[in-house]
């Protein structure tokens, strides 16, 4: 199977939805999948930093 699109929730909600269940499986993997969010943001973060292009001068 190739280009199958696949729907998925975005890790927010997924956290969301552990938290709401409250079960003790759900609440295990917490920590891991909030450790990965913050990874991400970091990522992204940084991303943006790097692909911005540097201002040119003007030449006179």
């Amino acid at each position: 199977m190739r280009n199958v699109p696949v729907k998925a929730l975005p890790l927010r909600r997924v956290i969301a939805s552990k938290q709401a269940a409250n079960r003790e499986k759900d609440l295990a993997v917490l920590p891991i999948l909030l450790r990965t969010l913050r990874l991400t943001n970091r990522l992204k973060k940084n991303r943006t930093r790097i692909v911005q292009p540097a201002k040119r001068r003007k030449e006179n």
